[in-house]
């Protein structure tokens, strides 16, 4: 014979438990991936200040011809 069904109703503040093994399994892999995506970043991040440089001087030799 199988076992009655059991109907719980959930409330909309009730939310499921973290437990250590989806913080183990999840979360912390998803943190070391976004600190390591950072990290390499940084290597990219003087490049990205050349071509902002870059694009103001455009601008102000734009707006000293456009005077």
């Amino acid at each position: 014979m199988m076992p009655p069904i059991s109907h719980q109703s959930h409330s909309l503040t009730s939310s499921p438990r973290i437990t250590r093994d989806v913080v183990i399994a999840i979360v912390l892999p998803t943190l070391i991936m976004l600190s390591l995506s950072t990290l390499s970043g940084c290597s990219t991040t003087e490049g990205l200040g050349d071509d902002i440089q870059h694009l103001g001087g455009n601008i102000e030799d734009s707006a000293a011809r456009n005077k």
